[in-house]
Parts: C-alpha cells; structure tokens; sequence
C-alpha cells in the first residue's frame, strides 16, 4: 500500500512539474552575469504552458546573433491583436528577483508609429512591479535621425530595473508578466506597428535607468564583394548565378531575406569605374550577373535596396583590378656602371598555384649577362656601357587554370666608369720617382767625368 501510495506522489509530481511554466536558468560565459528566462527562446514545445497559442508563435523573426551572423535560437511571441495592433496579453510564468535585478526583454516594432506599453510582473499574492513606456519614448528609440540621414532600429534589447519600477507590496517571486500595448485613441490614417516580444529573462541590473540596447538595424545585411574579387583581374569576369550566395546575412525588418523572398523588397547592383562610369547595372532575381572587366583601375560596387520599386538605403564597396602577374622584381633595374655584379630577388604573384621553368636572358650580353643563382635570384653582370632589355621567362598557372608561359622585360642601363682610379695614380706616381732616381743614377753618377756633364 505504501509503495502504491509513493508511486502516486511520483506521478502527480512529475505531471505538475511537465504542466507548469517553469523559469529557465541559463550558463553564461565568463564574468557574464547569469539570466533565469521567464519565457525560454525555443518555446514552441511547451507554448501552451505560457498561455501563448498557437497562432502566435512567431519563427521567422528573432533578433540577429553577429557571432554566429544568423537569428538566435527559438522563436519569438507576435500576441494576437485587436484595432490598430493594440493588445493585452498576460503570460505564465515563474521565478524570482532582488531589488538589484532587471527584466530584460527583446522588442521589435514593425512600424515606426507605436502604442503605450506597460510591462507588470506579479506574484500570486496581488504584490507588482510596472514599467511604463510612452509612445514618444518608444518611437524616439526605433528612429533616429542624424545630419548624416535617418537611422531606423529593429530587434532592441530593453532592461527594466527593479529600481525603476512602480511598485505594489513587495514580489520576490514572479508568477505572470503582463505586457498591456494600447493607446487611449488612436488615428485611423496612422499604421500602428504590431509588437513582437522575445525571450524575456531576468538578471543582475547594470542600468539605474531603463535602457534600451544592442539595438539592431531594420535594415540588417552584408556584402563582402572582395572575398569574390581578389582573385579577379583585367581579363576576367564577375559572375554569379545564385544572387544570395553574395551576402554573409541579410535580415529586412523581421524577414531573413535569404530564406523567404519578399515582393516588397529587390536588391539591385551598379558596377562604377573610376570615372564614375557606371558599366553595369543588374536588378538580384532577375537574370545572371556577369561583368567582364576590361581594364585596370577602382570599381565601386554599389548595393541598392529597393521597397516597392523606390531605393530606401544603399552601400558602396571598392574593389581593384589589377593586371595579373606571375614574376616581378621590386622595383625597376637601377642604373649600373662597367664591370659590376648585383642581384635581385625574383617575386612570385600572389595568385599563381603553381610554377615552373624560370628562366632569363639579355638582348645585348656585351653590355650585361644575367643568370640565375640556387636561390632564383636573378645575377646581373655588366660588361661596356649601353643599354639592354632583361627578360624573365615563367610557367605559370592560376587556380582552375592551365600552365601558360608569362615574360617580363626589364630596362637596363650600363654606364661607363668614369670614376678616378687613386690607387692607380699612387702606383704610378711611385713608378715615376724611381725612373727618376734610375735616370739621375746612370746619366749622372755613371757618366760624370772629372765633375763635366757628359757630351754626346
């Protein structure tokens, strides 16, 4: 009997425990403080335990992960509204706070135009906590304008403190979140922005005030074009069939444009050269883009986004294209005098795969003859004064390319030594004083008779 009676215990334990809303405490890294969600991120198994019905539970917008560059896990919760995307909505929920705590939640509003919003968390015992925000507040934190143009905020992160709140009694333990979005009147001709809410949790304050951070832009993609030109040069085309293969993200509003296709939005591409030539010009979806470039220089990308067919934002990335190069030297051949030697490194292009067979020579080796040392260094040896033109001969090959022979022809000028031999003028000048001696030796020492000159 008592083993059927301990049996029933378990079972009624652990049906309460799957049928109550439960706070999630979650591991945080290093000297980050820890968070006890009210509502989980990946709610949907056990939506209904929250009081959210099926109908809104939202998994196409959560707001952006920048380290992992796509939407953080889970879904986030669109309430059911009434006129003008007004609603009332009190959820489920358990776990508790200190006096040194803040709610935190993530918000996202479709429009710019917005209701009142006021956030209570009660306990079971009547004791409360309210936040109110106004209109004013709310749309003065998705717009910002500036000189430079007008900013316009999705997904933000809000923290409410404790300390900030207005409070009923005294709560240590939190059994429902209310969230109250409405206006007392509202304008007919206004769009009013439906309110998205995710992932609400409770942690360690580090604000006085309430705060609204890590606000993302509604407009949220990325382009990195010269991960797909650095390779490019004059001769070779940019060409791309699947559109969406050129961003890293890009989220519109509260749509990952790159899953789900949205009519109101097409992204266009304009190719500048730095005459400020535009030479092509292709709209994303529409046909294969392919621009062959033709010369070298500074080409400006630039990325247009289009809602309904007028531009609302656009970026511009520099990308160069330069010649191809499989070997070089530094710099051009200096100027060398008679008889001199000098070396020079030979660099290999930062785009070959693979090489072989290098090899030089001089048009005129009369004025220089050149060789290769064990270390591929191109010897230079100048002979008499002139001019000759220096080749570099290399097979080489590009990525998914075949073996083709490149040459460069470098200039080079011989002069003629015209600096002044010292030790040259000093051997001499000692040679000249010994004939001397010689000379007064024999005509004079040898051939003086009786203190008289020699005749002849």
């Amino acid at each position: 009997m008592k083993k059927f009676l301990l049996s029933c215990l378990l079972l009624i334990g652990c049906l309460f425990f799957v049928s109550a809303p439960f706070a999630v405490a979650t591991a945080t890294e290093s000297g980050e403080a820890a968070k006890t969600y009210l509502i989980s991120a990946n709610y949907a198994s056990t939506a209904a335990n929250y009081g959210i019905s099926n109908p809104e539970i939202k998994t196409l917008s959560r707001p952006f992960d920048y380290q992992t560059n796509q939407m953080m896990v889970g879904q986030s919760i669109m309430p059911t509204t009434t006129t003008k995307n007004q609603f009332n909505k009190t959820f489920t929920v358990s776990g508790s706070l200190t006096d040194s705590d803040s709610l935190f939640v993530y918000l996202f509003f479709s429009e710019t135009q917005t209701h009142n919003l006021t956030i209570v968390l009660s306990d079971s015992s009547s004791n409360s906590l309210a936040w109110n925000i106004s209109k004013e507040s709310l749309m003065g934190e998705i717009v910002n304008d500036h000189t430079s143009g007008r900013v316009r905020f999705g997904w933000m992160l809000v923290e409410l403190p404790v300390g900030k709140a207005n409070k009923t009694g005294t709560i240590t333990t939190i059994s429902s979140m209310q969230f109250d979005y409405s206006s007392e009147s509202v304008d007919d001709n206004v769009n009013y922005a439906q309110m998205l809410i995710y992932a609400p949790y409770v942690s360690q304050s580090t604000s006085e005030d309430i705060l609204f951070s890590g606000k993302q832009n509604y407009y949220n993609f990325k382009i990195d074009f010269a991960q797909y030109c650095n390779k490019l040069c004059m001769g070779d085309t940019f060409e791309t069939i699947n559109w969406r293969h050129l961003f890293e993200y890009c989220i519109l509003g509260d749509t990952d444009f790159l899953e789900y296709t949205s009519s109101n939005y097409q992204f266009g591409l304009e190719i500048i050269d730095d005459s400020y030539i535009t030479v092509a010009s292709f709209m994303f979806g529409e046909a294969d883009i392919h621009y062959t470039f033709e010369k070298v220089g500074s080409y400006t990308f630039r990325i247009k986004l289009y809602k309904d067919d007028e531009p609302i934002l656009r970026e511009d990335q520099k990308v160069n294209i330069d010649e191809f190069v499989a070997a070089y030297l530094q710099t051009s051949l200096p100027d060398m005098i008679e008889n001199e030697l000098a070396r020079f490194k030979i660099y290999i292009g930062s785009l070959v795969s693979d090489y072989e067979n290098i090899s030089v020579s001089s048009s005129d080796e009369a004025v220089a003859t050149v060789s290769l040392s064990d270390n591929k260094e191109l010897v230079i040896e100048s002979g008499r004064s002139g001019k000759t033109s220096i080749t570099i001969s290399i097979d080489a090959n590009r990525e998914n390319e075949e073996m083709k022979t490149y040459t460069y022809t470098y200039s080079l000028t011989v002069e003629e030594d015209t600096s002044t031999n010292w030790i040259g003028i000093l051997f001499g000048a000692i040679g000249l004083i010994i004939g001397c001696v010689i000379v007064y030796y024999i005509m004079v020492k040898k051939r003086l008779i009786n203190g008289k000159y020699p005749r002849y």
